[in-house]
């Protein structure tokens, strides 16, 4: 991984809860995306934005507490290296974090520190965890509002493909107008999950996990669960339980954890 600098180049409101901002500058051109669910290490300016340069781990580690800029992990949207730009999209919750306080109240030409995968130094794959095997039949996803990003770059990947695969998907999210539109296809079961203010998070993913039958199925199936951790927990068990399931096809990781 490789530290850059980028800075803020256009900015969008998606939904209530996402904010498009995409990045550019020069040093993008070596940046590479492994799979669609790529991540990066955002460093996140002060207050008054200005930016710390970050550029290296350890130098990180040694700020001091007031002056280290808070780290963050975001998927990369969509890259475009041939016109130096990426997009992130946050999920915002007002003032609550610095990440959804920044996006808030980020401009044009504000300037950002990151972490990215480049072609130079990062040959084979990393950063990622959507790597279905080439034999599986049958894709399951299983993601809340912090990883629709990285769902909805996985879902127009496999749109591409001639031709495109069986993927059932499940999305829960803050509001109904956060269900943002994507590619469709015959193969593809894509479902919304609105939660209630009384709802827990991924309560509804969990619920729409053991909905599927699966045991006496003969399909190679692979699965990617991400969303928060106490939910990525029961949907994991859940299909750990199922015999004729492949352990090793069940990718999971926890974006968040509710404390």
């Amino acid at each position: 991984m490789r530290f850059f600098e980028v800075e803020v180049v256009n900015k969008q409101i998606l939904s209530p809860s996402f904010i498009r901002i995409t990045f550019k500058g020069d040093a993008v051109k070596n940046m590479v995306v492994h799979a669609p669910d790529q991540w990066l290490k955002l460093f996140i300016p002060n207050e008054d934005g200005s930016v710390e340069k970050v550029i290296g781990h350890n130098q990180y580690l040694k700020f001091p507490d007031n002056i280290r800029p808070p780290m963050r992990t975001y998927t990369i949207r969509e890259l475009r290296s041939e016109i130096l730009e990426f997009d992130i999209d946050f999920v915002v919750h007002g003032d609550e974090g610095p990440a959804s306080r920044w996006a808030i109240s980020a401009k044009i030409h504000d300037k950002m520190q990151i972490r990215a995968h480049s072609k130079s130094a990062d040959k084979t794959p990393s950063g990622c965890k959507w790597l279905p095997p080439s034999d599986a039949e049958n894709l399951y996803i299983f993601a809340d509002e912090t990883a629709m990003p990285a769902t909805l770059a996985i879902i127009e990947s496999l749109a591409k493909l001639k031709p495109p695969p069986k993927l059932t998907v499940f999305i829960e999210v803050p509001t109904e107008e956060d269900i943002l539109t994507t590619e469709k296809w015959g193969q593809l079961k894509l479902t919304w999950l609105v939660r209630n203010s009384n709802d827990k998070y991924g309560e509804k993913l969990y619920e729409s996990s053991k909905s599927i039958e699966l045991r006496n199925s003969k399909e190679n199936t692979y699965f990617w669960i991400a969303a928060e951790k106490n939910a990525v927990r029961k949907i994991k068990m859940h299909f750990s339980q199922i015999s004729n399931i492949n352990k090793k096809s069940i990718m999971h990781i926890a974006y968040w954890i509710n404390s």
